[in-house]
């Protein structure tokens, strides 16, 4: 659905920033972009709605 493609989007955008912010050299502006995008991603994604990506480590067995 668009709609996963979109979270999916805004979820890397935010990844980007912070990886922007660890890894070049200090930037006031990202830090202000970093502090605009919070809230406007908690806002457009609940937590209920942020859940919807997950990891699973659990191995199958495989049944011979």
């Amino acid at each position: 659905p668009s709609e996963d493609i979109e979270f999916m989007r805004d979820t890397f955008y935010l990844i980007a920033l912070a990886r922007r912010y660890y890894f070049l050299p200090w930037d006031p502006e990202l830090a202000v972009s970093i502090q605009r995008a919070k809230p406007e991603y908690k806002q457009r994604w609940p937590r209920t709605d942020r859940q919807r990506y997950r990891i699973n480590t659990t191995i199958a067995q495989n049944e011979e």
